[in-house]
């Protein structure tokens, strides 16, 4: 008798102790279908595209948090900026005015910003809470180098840079051949000498890493010799120059061999079919 009054006590304890948890089972119920319910509207949300993009919820979403503890970018200040868009400074930075300044290194963001090919400097510092400034030097289009088929813009130290056509730049030199693009600073700097020749040079064709060859507008074609530490560079473009051979009188200049000139005169008008006979006859 003793044994089926204890195990009737269990069973009724059992029972008021499930009654009593009842309320909390409801409760995880309750806050499992709320979970399950939002996970399912965020899925929808992804699958639909609606958290993509920069101006989406999702993205503000750390810049809002930062900027309730005064850490956001609220103030971004770019200069230097003259041949780019602040957009490629922004990507660079990974910032956008907004976004969140928690773990923001200004050291990081410079060297991002110095890996760009049309960067030649940058600074960047951080005003707390909420301003970050930064500073580029742009580097300069200089001259145009074709290779590969193609036209780049390069700086003078021959640095390709890109985000600039080469159709927006005018009166700038362009270049061919392996190489152009390192030597082409050097060649600039020999034609600043005289700039009257400067003024005539449209190309320049680098021919096997060592000379040059230069393309007047004229038509004119001058064939320069090596570079020598005896200034033969200067010194044939001299002569050129003083013999008032840059006019188009003459198609090409031979100034290969250092102290000679040899000279291939132009074609001034086509020979015609008649005059051509008329040499043949009396040939004959």
């Amino acid at each position: 008798m003793d044994g089926q009054r204890r195990l009737a006590q269990s069973l009724s304890n059992w029972l008021s102790d499930g009654r009593d948890c009842l309320p909390i089972y409801r409760v995880a119920m309750r806050t499992g279908a709320v979970l399950g319910l939002s996970l399912a509207i965020v899925h929808g949300a992804v699958q639909g595209g609606h958290l993509n993009g920069t101006d989406s919820l999702w993205h503000r979403l750390p810049g809002k948090l930062a900027g309730l503890a005064g850490q956001a970018a609220d103030d971004i200040e770019i200069s230097g900026l003259e041949q780019h868009d602040s957009s490629l400074v922004l990507e660079a930075l990974q910032m956008r005015p907004g976004g969140s300044l928690l773990g923001f290194s200004p050291d990081q963001a410079k060297e991002r910003l110095e890996a760009l090919d049309w960067v030649m400097s940058a600074a960047v510092r951080r005003e707390f809470p909420n301003r970050l400034l930064v500073s580029l030097v742009e580097r300069q289009p200089f001259a145009i180098w074709q290779i590969d088929g193609s036209f780049r813009v390069i700086d003078r130290t021959g640095v390709v840079m890109s985000g600039i056509e080469p159709s927006q730049l005018n009166g700038v030199l362009t270049v061919t051949g392996a190489k152009a693009n390192e030597a082409v600073g050097e060649l600039v700097n020999q034609l600043e000498a005289l700039p009257d020749l400067r003024m005539k040079v449209r190309a320049a064709s680098r021919v096997g890493q060592r000379r040059w060859n230069l393309y007047l507008d004229s038509g004119t074609k001058i064939l320069l010799p090596a570079e020598s530490g005896g200034g033969e560079f200067r010194k044939a473009l001299v002569l050129a120059q003083s013999n008032g051979l840059l006019s188009g009188a003459a198609a090409e200049i031979d100034l290969r061999v250092p102290g000679f000139m040899r000279i291939s005169a132009a074609v001034l008008e086509e020979v015609s079919p008649e005059t051509t006979s008329s040499i043949n006859a009396q040939e004959n």
